[in-house]
């Protein structure tokens, strides 16, 4: 019996003490949920889509245009006269990264260009940069491997740099009021069905797709009306 006591008298005498133990944790905060604010995506005036990529494709199989596989395929064009060097001059210049073979594209791609070029020194006194012109099948898969958005080196969603109709202006170097007046320009001429236009996040740039057509149905890009109908722009 006495021993029974003095169990029971030792049990006893630990409450108070890990009752004082449990007090002493500190309590824990009920979790809360913190809503994360969608992250707004910047405005684009051309935004990419597949209906836009068929439509590229379409017009360079209209021109029965070839896609250049390689490097000697590429040569024989620039020999025939087939592509033509960028017009680089006090309105256009090129990124000094891109190879000097590709520096090349079709004759009425480089008649936009120059109008393009010199419209818009007259307005900002610098000159535009372009970071892509004609590519080739082997360039396409090579961009590929590291840029997961270019598009196809195949099918009806290839990319048109490998017909020599598409430029790409790069649009990291230009500030907020330069983009808009090059996005006012371009779509008046996409209005016009002379062009087709997507611009890029990813790798900064406005790429830029000359329709067949542009030298006998060009409107001098001084005559852009001075304002565009509500809603109308980055339409197709």
């Amino acid at each position: 019996m006495v021993r029974r006591g003095l169990l029971l008298l030792a049990i006893l005498s630990l409450v108070p003490f890990s009752g004082a133990l449990r007090s002493a944790r500190p309590a824990h905060a009920p979790h809360v949920r913190h809503r994360h604010k969608p992250k707004l995506l910047p405005y684009r005036a051309f935004p990419p889509s597949h209906e836009n990529l068929v439509a590229q494709n379409a017009e360079a199989n209209r021109l029965g245009l070839p896609r250049y596989v390689d490097g000697k395929e590429l040569a024989a064009a620039i020999k025939r006269k087939d592509l033509v060097p960028l017009p680089l001059n006090i309105g256009l210049t090129v990124d000094r990264r891109l190879d000097p073979k590709r520096r090349y594209c079709r004759p009425w791609v480089a008649a936009f260009l120059t109008d393009l070029g010199d419209a818009y020194y007259r307005e900002f006194h610098k000159p535009l940069l372009v970071d892509s012109a004609v590519r080739t099948v082997r360039v396409q898969r090579s961009i590929l491997r590291w840029n997961r958005n270019a598009a196809s080196a195949r099918g009806e969603l290839a990319s048109v740099h490998l017909a020599g109709i598409a430029v790409d202006i790069a649009s990291r170097p230009l500030a907020g009021n330069q983009i808009r007046w090059l996005e006012f320009k371009l779509e008046y001429y996409n209005a016009l069905g002379l062009i087709l236009v997507e611009e890029e996040l990813k790798q900064p740039c406005i790429h830029i797709v000359v329709n067949g057509n542009y030298p006998q149905g060009k409107v001098p890009l001084d005559e852009t009306p001075p304002t565009m109908p509500e809603g109308t722009l980055g339409s197709w």
